[in-house]
């Protein structure tokens, strides 16, 4: 989306709605919510089912204050240029993990202690175990976004 960098500046983007006979208005929330969110939003906003092959998830129970979020964490990509780099990044609510594929470094935040980025936790024992738990996120997002055609004999 913004390059192959994935600060809070670069990531964290406005998202205003406006359906006066559907939302309630003048609400602020700091819940995550992703750009590949808005299509099922819209579908189910006008009555139609999001498909299986899209990957994000209805913003519309908690636009319309039926739910306090919508997800527990969103990804960020950059994965344009195969030669170069290529990274995923992980947020929650308090933490902030970036993946480079094919280095031995990457990029740990607690954004509740330090939300200006300022230092990076990845080689911190303290945080091995947020490490660990939001690389198995990273994991499992790209197990489930792999398409799978179906297959006749497995061997």
């Amino acid at each position: 989306m913004k390059g192959p960098f994935h600060y809070e500046e670069l990531v964290k983007i406005p998202f205003i709605v406006r359906w006066p006979k559907g939302i309630p208005g003048g609400q602020v929330s700091d819940s995550l919510i992703n750009q590949v969110d808005i299509v099922p939003t819209i579908l189910e906003a006008i009555g139609m089912d999001a498909s299986e092959q899209i990957d994000g998830v209805s913003a519309l129970p908690m636009l319309q204050e039926k739910a306090d979020e919508i997800r527990d964490y969103t990804i960020v990509e950059c994965t344009d240029d195969p030669d170069a780099l290529r990274l995923k990044t992980v947020v929650t609510k308090d933490r902030k993990l970036t993946y480079y594929h094919g280095r031995d470094f990457g990029e740990l935040y607690d954004l509740e202690k330090d939300p200006d980025e300022f230092t990076n936790l990845w080689n911190d024992p303290a945080y091995t175990t947020d490490k660990v738990r939001l690389m198995s996120i990273i994991l499992d997002h790209m197990e489930r976004l792999e398409r799978r055609e179906p297959r006749y004999a497995y061997a």
